[in-house]
């Protein structure tokens, strides 16, 4: 399939409805099982304030997840396009609508965080600019 941008219908919301919430957890159920990630590692604590919904033809095939950290800067919480959609550029348009979006509000900087080992994920956030600015680490502790 060949996706046009004139086919795609971008959205800035502040909910999901209940059906897109439903379709937004089986796609990062496919992503956690794709990259071999625990899904628990996908949930942040960070409530998302701000959705850019994608539709290709009326369908919901994409979102990304911004909340707000700092006055003048926001975190994509989450990216997730369906499957059958994936590596045809939508990703880019998503990212595209954010900096539009951001350019006529107070925020000038973004954030994200992306799971050690997802190649994928990470090539995509240099691809737009992003560079490494932390590392979290974690240790589990047995009870």
């Amino acid at each position: 399939m060949h996706i046009k941008k004139t086919d795609i219908k971008i959205i800035r919301e502040y909910t999901l409805n209940e059906n897109e919430v439903k379709i937004f957890d089986l796609w990062r159920d496919e992503m956690s099982e794709e990259n071999g990630i625990d899904r628990r590692k996908l949930d942040y604590t960070l409530d998302p304030y701000l959705f850019f919904k994608m539709y290709l033809y009326g369908e919901f095939v994409g979102v990304l997840l911004l909340c707000e950290i700092y006055d003048d800067t926001l975190f994509i919480t989450s990216i997730n396009i369906k499957e059958e959609c994936r590596r045809q550029g939508l990703g880019s348009m998503l990212m595209d609508a954010v900096y539009d979006y951001m350019k006529s509000s107070k925020y000038k900087k973004i954030q994200c965080r992306v799971i050690y080992k997802n190649d994928k994920s990470e090539k995509f956030m240099i691809k737009h600019g992003f560079s490494t600015e932390s590392i979290v680490m974690e240790k589990s502790i047995d009870e």
